[in-house]
């Protein structure tokens, strides 16, 4: 049985008993330990195989080396060669930081343009928003004045380009800064 020792405080050991843990399971005949596995009709697997319940295991067959070409070996000689030549004189060095810099602050010009609208940030375009009362707003898809808007669907709800807040409501538009210009 396992035990714990705790000590109190007079830094004497005394040791308590732990709860057993669940019984080994056991055949139901002869009464042997099962080791893990399944039981088949209170037999173990070995005792289970001894009575007759089980077949014998089957044994697993090996095949011998092979001596003989291989299908790699029967291919043509041009394609058993490398699809790569190997650069015998080629170095490698690390970026310096510079240039990490440099490829991250690339990288962070190159962002989709839907990152770009979510955050109205998108060089060639311009952004504005509406606003209206809660749920009793008339003009939520009156877009504002001028040519070219259209609803800015990266920003707001479920992709709908409009936010619903305590008192108001607000819709969110965009267009290309060439259109803004012309149209007034």
């Amino acid at each position: 049985m396992n035990a714990v020792d705790i000590q109190d405080s007079n830094r004497a050991s005394v040791a308590l008993p732990l709860l057993p843990g669940p019984p080994e399971p056991r055949e139901c005949l002869c009464g042997t330990p099962v080791p893990k596995g399944p039981l088949v009709q209170g037999y173990g697997s070995g005792c289970a195989r001894k009575h007759g319940l089980t077949p014998p295991p089957i044994p697993r067959t090996r095949s011998d080396a092979q001596d003989g070409p291989t299908l790699l070996d029967l291919l043509e000689p041009d394609r058993r060669e490398p699809v790569t030549e190997t650069l015998e004189h080629a170095t490698c060095r690390q970026r310096t930081h510079g240039e990490d810099a440099a490829v991250y602050r690339a990288q962070l010009r190159r962002r989709p343009d839907e990152e770009l609208h979510a955050r109205a940030a998108h060089p060639d375009w311009e952004y504005t928003c509406t606003e209206g009362p809660r749920k009793q707003w008339d003009d939520v898809d009156r877009p504002p004045d001028g040519d070219g808007w259209v609803r800015n669907v990266h920003i707001g709800v479920r992709g709908e380009g409009w936010e619903r807040f305590d008192y108001t409501e607000e819709s969110y538009w965009m267009r290309p800064k060439d259109q803004g210009s012309e149209g007034g």
